[in-house]
């Protein structure tokens, strides 16, 4: 729980975090948060492993693989950072 009067400061924290991220994926998160939040836990699943498998034939997902075995940041289209 934060408390009330550092809310904002870990609200933008967090936001910066998550614009770094590759807008694709971010997208994809946030529709499985939202669409699994009524659904039976192996519908959510299923979701959740279908948004899964159109990221990792993605550009980004490539690229942050390759980023990682190289030991640098990836450079995801379009993100914010």
């Amino acid at each position: 729980m934060v408390p009330p009067h550092e809310l904002i400061t870990q609200v933008e924290t967090i936001a910066a975090s998550i614009i770094t991220h590759g807008k694709t994926a971010v997208e994809a998160a946030l529709h499985a948060i939202r669409g699994g939040i009524d659904i039976p836990l192996s519908e959510g699943l299923a979701r959740e492993a279908e948004l899964f498998g159109r990221l990792c034939v993605t550009a980004d997902k490539q690229e942050a693989v390759q980023a990682f075995l190289e030991k640098r940041q990836p450079k995801l289209a379009e993100t914010e950072a």
